[in-house]
C-alpha cells in the first residue's frame, strides 16, 4: 500500500527509497513486533490519505467510502478523529464539485461506522468521543502525577517530557528531520502540495492533543509512514537541481536512515538470554490462564501486550474505584488483575509495584509475584474484597 503510493508521489526511485527506510525503521518494527494497534492504525491512515488524493468529488459513494475508511481509523486509535479535520478542509476545498453534498456522505460513512462505538462511550463514560471526561483527558499524564507551581508548571514539565520521548523514539531517522522542513520545499504538482498540507493539517491536533493528554508519542508511530514518504519527497527535490549526484546522494541518504537498524542487529542481546525472558513471561501467563475460566476478563496495565501474547481478554486498569463499578456493570463481576513492570505506570500501578500496597477497593484477597515482575490479583467466585499487601 505504501508503495503504490509513495510511487504516485515520488515516482519509481522515490518509492523503492521509501520502502527501504520504511522496512528498516525501527520504531515500526518494535510496534509490529509487540504487538501494539498502531501496526493497524498506520495502514488505515495510509489507506484514508491514499483515497483522499486520489478523491476528485466526481462519486457520492466515494465519498461514503472515504469517510467510513476514517471511521476504521477513529476505532483504532481515538486519535483518529482529528482525520476528519483534513477530510472537511479537501471536501470544502472543492467548491465546484457539489463539495456539500460530498462532505455529508463521508460523514455519514463514518458515522455508519464509528456512530455504535460512539453511542456505547456515550452510555458508560459520558463522553461520545473517548469515553472519559475532558479533566481525565487533558493534563492527565500519569507520569506527572502532581506538579508544583500550578498547571503552567505541570504543561512546562509534561512538554519536556513529550519532547525528549518523541525525540528519543523517532529523532534517529533522517528522512523524519527532512520531513519537519517539508513545508519549506515546494513539489512540482499542486495535487501533491495539497496531500502535504492535508496531512500537517491532521498531524498537528494529534500532536496537540497527546501533549496536553496522556503524554504518549505512540500515536505518530500510525503517521510515520507517511512522513517517511513527505522526508524523502523533499530530499529528492532539494536535490534535483544536481542530477549530477543524485544517484550518490540517493544511496548514502538511504544508508544513513539504515544506521540505527544495523546499530539495534549488532548491539542485540544474547539470544539465550532474551530466549530465557520471553520462557519465563510465557510460563508466568500459562500459570495465570490456569487459574481462570475462558472468557473470564483480567484487568490489567498492559492490555495490548497480554492480549497479544497471551490471549487474554483484557481491559484497562481502573483509575479509582468508581472506574471499576462502571467496568463491572459494563463487563459483570471482575475477579482478576495483571500489574505488570513493563505496563503504563498509572498512579495504581506504581503504588503495587513500587510501595506494594492495594487500595481497599480493589481486587486483593490473593496476588501472586513472578520472577518478572508481574503481579497477579484474584477474588474467589463470589466476587470477595479485600485490601492488605502483596505476598
Amino acid at each position: 500500500l505504501l508503495f503504490f503510493f509513495a510511487r504516485d508521489i515520488a515516482g519509481a526511485q522515490g518509492a523503492l527509497m521509501v520502502m527501504l527506510i520504511y522496512l528498516c525503521n525501527v520504531p515500526l518494527l518494535n510496534a509490529a513486533a509487540a504487538g501494539t494497534r498502531y501496526t493497524l492504525v498506520a495502514a488505515a491512515v495510509t489507506s484514508f490519505f491514499m483515497l483522499l488524493r486520489r478523491d476528485r468529488n466526481e462519486s457520492f459513494l466515494y465519498s461514503f467510502v472515504l469517510g467510513s475508511v476514517a471511521g476504521v481509523c477513529y476505532l483504532a486509535a481515538y486519535a483518529g478523529l482529528f482525520l476528519l479535520v483534513p477530510l472537511v478542509m479537501f471536501k470544502l476545498r472543492r467548491r465546484k464539485y457539489q463539495n456539500g453534498r460530498h462532505l455529508l456522505m463521508a460523514f455519514a460513512g463514518f458515522m455508519l461506522v464509528a456512530g455504535p462505538w460512539m453511542i456505547r462511550l456515550l452510555r458508560v463514560g459520558g463522553n461520545p468521543l473517548w469515553g472519559q471526561s475532558l479533566g481525565a483527558l487533558f493534563l492527565s499524564s500519569p507520569s506527572l502525577p502532581v506538579a508544583a507551581g500550578g498547571i503552567g508548571a505541570r504543561l512546562y514539565l509534561q512538554l519536556a517530557l513529550w519532547y525528549a520521548t518523541l525525540i528519543s523514539i523517532y529523532g534517529g531517522g533522517v528522512a523524519l528531520a527532512f520531513f519537519l522542513i517539508s513545508p519549506l520545499v515546494r513539489c512540482g504538482d499542486p495535487a501533491h502540495e495539497e496531500c502535504k498540507l492535508l496531512l500537517w493539517s491532521a498531524l498537528l491536533p494529534v500532536a496537540a492533543a497527546s501533549l496536553v493528554g496522556d503524554g504518549r508519542v505512540e500515536i505518530f508511530t500510525a503517521f510515520v509512514p507517511l512522513m517517511l514518504l513527505w522526508g524523502v519527497q523533499a530530499f529528492n527535490e532539494i536535490i534535483a537541481p544536481r542530477p549530477e549526484s543524485a544517484k550518490r546522494l540517493r544511496v548514502f541518504f538511504v544508508a544513513v536512515n539504515c544506521i540505527p537498524f544495523l546499530v539495534v542487529l549488532t548491539a542485540a542481546a544474547h539470544p539465550g538470554v532474551r530466549a530465557e525472558l520471553w520462557g519465563a513471561r510465557i510460563r508466568a501467563m500459562a500459570d495465570m490462564h490456569s487459574m481462570m475460566h475462558t472468557g473470564d476478563i483480567v484487568m490489567t496495565n498492559a492490555p495490548e501486550w497480554l492480549a497479544y501474547y497471551g490471549e487474554f481478554n483484557t481491559l484497562p486498569l481502573p483509575r479509582d474505584e468508581e472506574e471499576l463499578a462502571m467496568w463491572e456493570e459494563e463487563f459483570g463481576g471482575l475477579g482478576f488483575a495483571v500489574v505488570c513492570p513493563y505496563g503504563l505506570k498509572t498512579p495504581l500501578a506504581q503504588s503495587m509495584l513500587d510501595r506494594k500496597r492495594v487500595p481497599e477497593w480493589f481486587i486483593a484477597e490473593r496476588a501472586l509475584v513472578y520472577p518478572q515482575g508481574e503481579r497477579f490479583f484474584s477474588v474467589n467466585a463470589a466476587g470477595g474484597m479485600a485490601a492488605g499487601g502483596i505476598k
